[in-house]
């Protein structure tokens, strides 16, 4: 963070000149929890699929300084640089990290990977049903969705809306969507169970957003009393409120074209995914 009477300005970040300038230094972290499927086990490799939103992050943030009558200044006010990232995958061998193969920004998609050295093959239970058709689902079709929202292992179920919605074959559906449950897999039965096949995964729900004041996230209840008046620092915050029961869902079928746009690249990095295509 810098001050107005002495500000940093573009050219100074870019050389990192800007550090003999900054006034206050913070560091914090910024954990994201979603939920990834295993494609895939082959020669000690490891493909997972999951929502691009949940690994990615912008690797820097400026803000500026405002001037009354002109608006934003070539002053910066602040800059955030991240200086690492963890994908931890819960329960996996060897620290469970794994790196990013592939990601779509535009259809929230990618794929983790990673080699390990000595692994029983038993220690990944792949995902075991073939992809659907999701653009065969109708409005009232009957879905299952499954994965991790708050770090709990859960299964729900849902029914289709506005199927094919993108000509794509996204849809939605009412199945209830909390923190974590991105990159789920959602499951049709086709001529009755067992039969199920993947149809897509969870991507987002519909939300409201605001803007709120909010004392430090780490001031903790003995640092407030609701009884007196708050005279420390404020700080704004943006707020999701989540509206439950509309849930977005990426097609099977832009799963597939995801698969088969960057199977050359993976194949070069040592990941054969010719069987899930």
């Amino acid at each position: 963070m810098f001050s107005e009477k002495n500000p940093a300005v573009l050219s100074e970040i870019r050389d990192d000149s800007f550090k003999k300038k900054t006034v206050d230094t913070k560091f914090y972290n910024n954990p994201v929890i979603g939920t990834a499927t295993v494609l895939l086990y082959k020669d000690r490799r490891v493909v997972l699929l999951t929502c691009a939103h949940v690994i990615n992050f912008r690797d820097t943030i400026i803000t500026y300084f405002k001037d009354p009558e002109i608006g934003l200044t070539k002053y910066i006010q602040s800059v955030a640089v991240k200086e690492k990232q963890s994908n931890f995958v819960a329960d996996f061998p060897e620290h469970g990290e794994l790196e990013i193969l592939a990601q779509d920004r535009h259809t929230d998609l990618a794929l983790l990977g990673q080699k390990f050295e000595n692994v029983n093959p038993m220690m990944f239970p792949v995902f075991k049903y073939p992809f659907g058709l999701a653009k065969e689902l109708e409005w009232g079709s009957f879905v299952y969705m499954i994965g991790f929202p708050k770090g709990y292992q859960m299964v729900t179920k849902g029914i289709v809306s506005q199927p094919n919605r993108d000509k794509k074959g996204s849809f939605i559906v009412d199945a209830l969507f909390n923190k974590g449950f991105s990159g789920g897999v959602v499951l049709a039965v086709r001529d009755g169970v067992p039969n199920f096949e993947l149809v897509g995964i969870a991507s987002s729900v519909s939300a409201d957003f605001k803007f709120t004041l909010n004392p430090p996230k780490d001031i903790g209840r003995g640092g407030y009393d609701p009884l007196l008046p708050y005279k420390g620092d404020i700080f704004i915050r943006f707020e999701k409120s989540i509206n439950y029961g509309i849930t977005f869902i990426i097609s099977s079928e832009s799963i597939l074209k995801f698969l088969r746009k960057n199977q050359e690249p993976l194949l070069q990095k040592g990941y054969d995914i010719e069987p899930l295509l």
